[in-house]
């Protein structure tokens, strides 16, 4: 049932995770550019926008190009030399091992790498580090991912690792992916790489921004988008195309990413974002006559949401916000600024809540507790501002697992 409410809005943290971390990414068929048979209303035709990369913004808008700089989003997918030295001082011990090891093993059987030279990127800068190689498939990752501040102390830890980059979650780490070029490219060419299927790596500026090919060409404030244009629930859904915990993309199987989205769009339309508010793509498990957590399977699933409701894994912000009496009138850029180091509209907590609620105060880890995991520890604020950071569910909506006991 759905709770009462305490206690009004606040704010939240702006996380980019992987899991991919990620950040968020509307226009992801590179060939359509949000303009639809290249013409206008009048049938007039006009010229297709391209992507020129965040360097291009620098010149008319340094500030804010500075400021994202200092975020996390451009970082989403960096070269293998800005691998952490403690993750690359565990990786050589675990090479020493030879076949002994764990954790140089290619995910989805395929096979072991050799040598550090062999990984080309990593994905992750502050929870967690994870290694891409290049397969003949595409690019996978390792069988392991470094949490400096895991369970058992900083190191190695497992990770499934079997997706193909490309083909799973790579259009919410990198800007402009082109899916087209990921489906012809020739992946076994010793110079295939991922920027030959994006315009950057990492979540640019045209990633919030669109293609701004015209607006670069002729600076105008009615080329280019603005999410502050769209509506609430608009500007929820753009950002929930990253951070809401999905099963899946709409019409491409074994994907995850808001693959077809374009400014506006229903996030519902694009991905199918799991929710404990309107039980769609989730399952409550009881045991006991309790109920013990909320799965993304009905059978054999990952525990997603707490028992009480929220968010237990990274990129949840839009699953757990969605629980809140603001959801259908503040908006995740209330209280968010990309162009910001701390990723805040206000220098601190206080004074970015204080744009709503004046002088009143609030404990921030009461309201947003660190409980959900990017790492294998809570490390992650939940954000759906109930005392404890509580969720708010609906069971009489959400259908029972296979093996609940009642």
């Amino acid at each position: 049932m759905r709770k009462s409410w305490l206690l009004f809005f606040c704010m939240a943290i702006l996380v980019v995770a992987l899991a991919a971390g990620c950040g968020n990414n509307n226009n992801n068929n590179v060939g359509d550019n949000n303009n639809e048979n290249n013409d206008n209303d009048n049938g007039e035709e006009v010229a297709e926008l391209t992507y020129v990369g965040s360097e291009s913004c620098s010149g008319c808008h340094s500030g804010e190009h500075a400021g994202w700089l200092e975020t996390e989003h451009p970082y989403m997918i960096q070269d293998a030399s800005e691998m952490w030295d403690v993750s690359r001082a565990a990786l050589e011990a675990e090479l020493e091992k030879g076949e002994g090891s764990e954790f140089t093993t290619i995910g989805g059987d395929r096979g072991r790498i050799e040598s550090l030279d062999e990984i080309v990127y990593i994905v992750g800068q502050r929870w967690k580090q994870r290694f891409v190689v290049k397969t003949d498939e595409g690019y996978g990752f390792l069988t392991t991912q470094y949490y400096p501040e895991g369970a058992d102390g900083a190191g190695l830890y497992g990770y499934g690792g079997g997706s193909i980059y490309e083909d799973r979650c790579l259009a919410c780490h990198a800007t402009g992916f082109d899916l087209e070029a990921s489906q012809t490219v020739d992946r076994t060419a010793a110079d295939y790489r991922l920027e030959d299927l994006a315009v950057e790596l990492g979540v640019g500026c045209e990633a919030c921004h669109g293609p701004a090919s015209e607006h670069v060409a002729s600076p105008s404030k009615d080329n280019i988008v603005n999410i502050r244009n769209l509506s609430v629930a608009q500007q929820n859904d753009f950002c929930g195309t990253c951070h809401a915990r999905n099963s899946g993309t709409v019409g491409y199987d074994g994907r995850q990413d808001p693959i077809g989205y374009e400014f506006g769009d229903d996030l519902r339309d694009v991905t199918l974002p799991q929710s404990v508010v309107t039980g769609e793509n989730i399952w409550r498990k009881v045991e006991g006559g309790e109920t013990v957590g909320y799965f993304d399977s009905a059978e054999d699933g990952s525990m997603r949401f707490f028992a009480d409701g929220a968010g237990r894994s990274h990129r949840m912000q839009y699953n757990d916000f969605e629980q809140t009496a603001m959801f259908d009138s503040k908006s995740c850029i209330d209280c968010h600024d990309l162009h910001s180091a701390n990723g805040l509209v206000g220098d601190s907590f206080d004074d970015t809540c204080a744009q709503c609620h004046g002088d009143e105060t609030f404990d921030i880890d009461e309201l947003m507790p660190y409980r959900a995991f990017s790492s294998n520890t809570p490390d992650m604020r939940v954000h759906t501002f109930l005392p404890g950071g509580e969720g708010n569910p609906n069971d009489d909506v959400i259908p029972l697992t296979d093996d609940s006991e009642e």
